[in-house]
């Protein structure tokens, strides 16, 4: 086979992998304010946002942002904060 048959499904494969890229960028960028918001509501202190979260959350959650932070007990802890168009973000271990 030459390169020809090839340049086409390495063509789809890379725009495929910048589209997710530029995706996941956007969309963790624009939801850092509001995870430091939601966290800090709950007690956390020493917030560290740590971006986008593929596996830590559901099918339905749009937003899925990993964090480090201080939690009342004065423990560190790590989790994720998710958050969809149409439910409440919760804070998943």
């Amino acid at each position: 086979m030459s390169f020809k048959d090839y340049i086409i499904p390495i063509l789809i494969v890379s725009l495929l992998c910048l589209i997710c890229f530029s995706f996941s960028f956007f969309e963790t960028k624009n939801n850092f304010d509001n995870v430091e918001k939601i966290l800090t509501e709950q007690g956390y202190t020493n917030i560290d946002l740590d971006g986008y979260d593929f596996f830590g959350c559901g099918q339905e959650d749009i937003y899925r942002t990993k964090f480090i932070a201080t939690n009342s007990n004065n423990k560190t802890v790590e989790g994720t904060v998710c958050c969809g168009f149409f439910k409440k973000c919760t804070i998943r271990w």
